[in-house]
């Protein structure tokens, strides 16, 4: 289940953060291969049991990237407690304020 940004800032992550499901370390080229291909054009990705990935253009926009993807968390965890989000990129396209969670 892709993570979606939930918060101001998590926007800069994109409309979702995707999942790379596979748990084992990437050790290996084929491995890394098939992590940048999950990766795509987005610019996080969870690596399911081994943290996340960022990438940008410096190393400073990777690392900022990661920052706001650890701040994500907490918003996740309670997404998933409360049920179906209002990701902040559709309710600031659909010019809504508020609460990010359904009343």
């Amino acid at each position: 289940m892709p993570i979606l940004p939930l918060h101001g800032q998590g926007a800069f992550l994109g409309p979702e953060v995707p999942v790379f499901d596979d748990a084992v370390l990437v050790r290996d080229r084929a491995r890394g291969r098939a992590l940048a291909e999950h990766l795509a054009d987005a610019p996080a990705l969870v690596m399911r049991g081994n943290g996340a990935v960022t990438v940008g253009a410096s190393v400073g926009e990777a690392v900022a990237l990661m920052w706001v993807a650890g701040g994500e968390r907490p918003h996740e965890r309670h997404r998933r407690r409360l049920g179906h989000p209002h990701p902040h990129h559709a309710r600031r396209a659909a010019g809504l304020a508020g609460p990010c969670v359904p009343n």
